[in-house]
Protein backbone atom coordinates (compact mmCIF):
# COMPACT_ATOMS: atom_id res chain seq x y z
CA UNK A 1 0.00 0.00 0.00
CA UNK A 2 1.09 3.42 -0.48
CA UNK A 3 2.41 5.77 2.11
CA UNK A 4 1.70 9.14 0.34
CA UNK A 5 -0.92 10.22 -2.07
CA UNK A 6 1.84 10.97 -5.26
CA UNK A 7 2.24 7.16 -4.48
CA UNK A 8 -1.16 6.38 -5.30
CA UNK A 9 -3.47 6.43 -8.44
CA UNK A 10 -7.03 5.59 -8.97
CA UNK A 11 -9.23 5.30 -12.56
CA UNK A 12 -13.01 4.42 -12.72
CA UNK A 13 -14.13 3.55 -15.56
CA UNK A 14 -17.89 2.56 -16.03
CA UNK A 15 -18.68 1.93 -12.74
CA UNK A 16 -15.25 -0.45 -12.02
CA UNK A 17 -12.41 1.12 -9.75
CA UNK A 18 -8.59 0.01 -10.61
CA UNK A 19 -6.59 1.48 -8.04
CA UNK A 20 -2.86 1.32 -6.80
CA UNK A 21 -1.53 2.28 -3.61
CA UNK A 22 -3.84 4.11 -1.26
CA UNK A 23 -7.40 3.15 -0.41
CA UNK A 24 -10.31 4.91 -2.73
CA UNK A 25 -13.42 5.81 -2.15
CA UNK A 26 -15.88 5.42 -4.84
CA UNK A 27 -19.26 6.43 -4.51
CA UNK A 28 -22.52 3.98 -5.78
CA UNK A 29 -25.32 2.35 -4.85
CA UNK A 30 -24.83 -0.24 -2.96
CA UNK A 31 -21.39 -1.56 -0.33
CA UNK A 32 -17.87 -1.64 -1.50
CA UNK A 33 -16.25 -4.56 -3.27
CA UNK A 34 -15.06 -6.91 -0.94
CA UNK A 35 -11.46 -7.29 -0.78
CA UNK A 36 -9.40 -10.16 -1.20
CA UNK A 37 -8.34 -10.24 2.73
CA UNK A 38 -12.13 -9.91 3.45
CA UNK A 39 -13.54 -12.88 1.38
CA UNK A 40 -10.85 -15.14 3.03
CA UNK A 41 -11.75 -13.86 6.43
CA UNK A 42 -15.38 -14.52 5.06
CA UNK A 43 -14.80 -17.80 4.19
CA UNK A 44 -13.05 -18.53 7.60
CA UNK A 45 -15.94 -17.65 9.51
CA UNK A 46 -18.54 -19.19 7.55
CA UNK A 47 -15.97 -22.67 7.78
CA UNK A 48 -16.24 -22.26 11.73
CA UNK A 49 -12.31 -22.46 11.68
CA UNK A 50 -11.63 -18.61 12.33
CA UNK A 51 -10.57 -19.16 16.23
CA UNK A 52 -8.57 -22.17 15.66
CA UNK A 53 -6.83 -20.80 12.93
CA UNK A 54 -5.54 -17.68 14.53
CA UNK A 55 -5.21 -19.75 17.57
CA UNK A 56 -2.44 -21.75 14.83
CA UNK A 57 -1.23 -18.21 13.58
CA UNK A 58 -0.30 -17.16 17.03
CA UNK A 59 0.93 -20.43 18.10
CA UNK A 60 3.54 -20.46 15.45
CA UNK A 61 4.60 -16.70 16.78
CA UNK A 62 5.02 -18.15 20.21
CA UNK A 63 7.38 -20.68 19.23
CA UNK A 64 9.28 -18.55 17.35
CA UNK A 65 9.70 -16.30 20.68
CA UNK A 66 10.18 -19.32 22.85
CA UNK A 67 12.91 -18.17 25.29
CA UNK A 68 13.70 -15.04 23.78
CA UNK A 69 10.68 -13.60 25.17
CA UNK A 70 9.12 -15.95 27.79
CA UNK A 71 6.32 -13.04 28.83
CA UNK A 72 5.28 -12.64 25.60
CA UNK A 73 5.30 -16.65 25.05
CA UNK A 74 3.74 -17.22 27.75
CA UNK A 75 0.70 -14.57 27.04
CA UNK A 76 0.16 -15.99 23.57
CA UNK A 77 0.04 -19.13 24.78
CA UNK A 78 -3.00 -17.81 27.39
CA UNK A 79 -4.55 -16.48 23.75
CA UNK A 80 -4.27 -19.38 22.60
CA UNK A 81 -6.12 -20.86 25.01
CA UNK A 82 -8.71 -18.42 24.95
CA UNK A 83 -9.05 -19.35 21.14
CA UNK A 84 -9.46 -22.61 21.65
CA UNK A 85 -12.28 -22.24 24.25
CA UNK A 86 -14.47 -20.21 21.41
CA UNK A 87 -13.63 -22.22 18.86
CA UNK A 88 -15.11 -25.44 20.85
CA UNK A 89 -17.97 -23.32 22.37
CA UNK A 90 -18.93 -20.68 20.23
CA UNK A 91 -19.85 -19.29 16.87
CA UNK A 92 -19.27 -16.17 15.02
CA UNK A 93 -22.64 -14.82 13.72
CA UNK A 94 -22.97 -11.52 11.40
CA UNK A 95 -24.51 -8.61 12.79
Amino acid sequence: MADTVADAYTLSIDNHVLEHGLRSLFLHDGEAPLTHAQLELKALVRSGDYFATLATTLDNLSKDLGAKDIAGHEALEKVIDDLLYLQKNYQITTK
